[in-house]
């Protein structure tokens, strides 16, 4: 299989949590609303999923910072012990995990790709690219968004 100029692998044991399970909505100002992690449990699975993603970025790319205003492919798949579990609400904990590590917004994200298959223990599996064919009035709505969070 050959590998695209810029592509980061990476696996992690286990599923992610739920994004219903991670996160629970707070009223904010201004009518916007934040989040904070629910749990415990919840936490130590973001905590461990970033040190592990940054521990395989740089065994990929050494201290390269994440990509910075480019669009982003993010392929995915959801090793499961049973086929009732939801894939859809697990992927939002998957992109902040990488979030600071391999993109630095998630809303740089411009294809999403997610597979399940029952398997006997459980893992996902995950491709990050530089997305290809990306028009420019994305690649600028991308830049807009990240200037109207910094």
């Amino acid at each position: 299989m050959t590998r695209e100029p810029w592509e980061f692998r990476f696996e992690l044991p286990g599923l992610p949590p739920s994004t219903n399970a991670l996160y629970a909505p707070v009223s904010a100002r201004g009518g916007r609303g934040a989040r904070i992690i629910k749990s415990q449990r919840g936490r130590a699975w973001l905590t461990g999923a970033q040190l592990a993603l940054q521990a395989a970025w740089r065994r990929a790319f050494g201290r390269r910072q994440p990509l910075s205003g480019l669009p982003v492919e993010l392929r995915l798949w959801f090793g499961v012990e049973r086929i009732s579990s939801d894939t859809s609400n697990r992927i939002k904990a998957l992109e902040d995990a990488l979030t600071g590590i391999a993109w630095c917004d998630d809303c740089q994200v411009v294809e999403l790709v997610a597979r399940k298959a029952v398997v006997s223990s459980a893992r996902v599996m995950g491709v990050v690219r530089i997305a290809g064919g990306v028009d420019v009035n994305t690649q600028r709505r991308i830049q807009r968004a990240k200037k109207a969070r910094a």
